[in-house]
């Protein structure tokens, strides 16, 4: 059973039900109540309705052609299509949903959301002028004032009062804040925060979270997080207040009031049963592909400023207790090149803090491969002796 409004005469209601084909009055008193010329009206489309469809349409002034569609809902001034051939819509607010013609399962609400909204299937439009520009585009969910305005994509989600609003472009996106992804983006990008990605944003694939974060215009399979922060380059990763990674860098950290990590745990700082942690290059994947380099750098200085060292640290056992040991220097690289080992002078009755030597049973014979201005060094247990290689093996008897 439906129950459809229908119209026999201008200025009047009524209000009844179709029941086997034939129009059956549900209350007399409805019937023939008159309105003022500009007061709302309720219409079904001049009364044309068939008894194969429901709908209620109610708005100022009547539509003389045919509503075809099933369950479709109109509310306000000039809301809905009269001849919406699409079913299972809903439109609510003046102008919302005025060029529905095949659409289905879209409910538009707020003044003109929707407004040129003609075959789009299951869109979701709350808010002034939200989605008003998409004509086909479907799946599309925007939530707040001029929400996706100007979009005419497929399968975007903006939530917030001018969340991309002026976007013409991309599909795919998750956009969250108010102005976030307010101009053109690209494809399947994540967006979150206040004015996030409100420039120009073409490349896709990126993720921002933050306010006012946003990659460069063309960077694809970015990750930014923190306010103000965004990736420089392809495949960076940002994470900190004001970090700006270039393509292929991680950047954690911020550069606002020097609050700087100076220390990584990656599985926490302390724990009752500590797991091993093994940094590793990129492996390679096929037949006789080789791996990548693993390297390690000091930071880099300018002009007289000496670079970083690379320093090794370890912790040695102290007494009973759940006080943490104290990290002592174990290898020092400096940036002229020179390997120091340990921190200080050895005890003469030391025990540890040795540099060991390969070493090998008799003299060397095999021809080490070359590296430009170094020279290989073993010691040779049989006969007490340190081998060096130049050219051929030479060796000195330790005594």
């Amino acid at each position: 059973m439906s129950f459809p409004l229908t119209l026999p005469a201008i200025g009047s209601i009524n209000w009844g039900t179709a029941v086997n084909n034939n129009w059956t009055t549900l209350n007399t008193a409805f019937q023939n109540v008159p309105f003022a010329a500009s007061s709302l009206v309720f219409t079904d489309a001049s009364g044309l309705l068939t008894t194969t469809q429901s709908a209620i349409v109610v708005q100022k002034g009547i539509s003389s052609t045919l509503l075809t569609g099933n369950n479709n809902e109109f509310f306000g001034l000039g809301a809905g299509n009269s001849s919406v051939t699409g079913s299972e819509n809903t439109a609510v607010g003046s102008g919302a949903g005025a060029a529905l013609t095949t659409a289905q399962a879209c409910t538009l609400v707020g003044e003109f959301a929707g407004n040129v909204l003609t075959t789009g299937f299951g869109n979701s439009y709350f808010g002034t002028q939200a989605g008003r520009s998409n004509i086909t585009g479907g799946s599309n969910t925007y939530l707040g004032a001029f929400a996706g305005q100007t979009n005419t994509q497929a399968n975007n989600i903006y939530i917030g009062t001018s969340c991309g609003q002026n976007s013409t472009t991309g599909s795919g996106g998750v956009w969250i804040g108010t102005s976030a992804g307010n101009l053109n983006h690209g494809n399947n990008n994540v967006i979150i925060g206040l004015a996030s990605c409100s420039t120009n944003v073409l490349g896709v694939s990126n993720i921002a979270i933050g306010s006012n974060t946003s990659p460069s215009a063309s960077v694809v399979n970015s990750i930014s997080i923190g306010d103000s922060c965004g990736s420089t380059g392809s495949g960076g990763i940002s994470i900190g207040r004001g970090t700006g990674a270039a393509a292929g860098q991680l950047i954690i950290g911020t550069v606002v009031n020097s609050n700087w990590i100076t220390d990584f745990y990656p599985n926490g700082v302390t724990f009752t049963a500590p797991v091993n942690f093994a940094m590793h290059g990129m492996g390679g994947s096929g037949t006789n592909i080789a791996g990548a380099n693993l390297t390690l750098a000091g930071g880099i200085g300018t002009g007289t400023g000496a670079g970083g060292s690379v320093i090794v640290q370890t912790a040695a056992a102290g007494a009973t207790g759940s006080t943490l040991n104290t990290l002592a220097t174990a290898l020092t690289i400096d940036q002229k090149g020179n390997i120091i080992v340990g921190n200080a002078a050895l005890a003469t009755t030391a025990t540890n803090g040795f540099l060991y030597l390969e070493t090998c049973a008799g003299a060397p014979t095999g021809t080490p491969t070359a590296f430009t201005g170094r020279a290989p060094i073993v010691f040779d247990t049989t006969n007490s002796k340190i081998w060096v290689f130049n050219g051929t093996w030479k060796g000195v008897v330790v005594v």
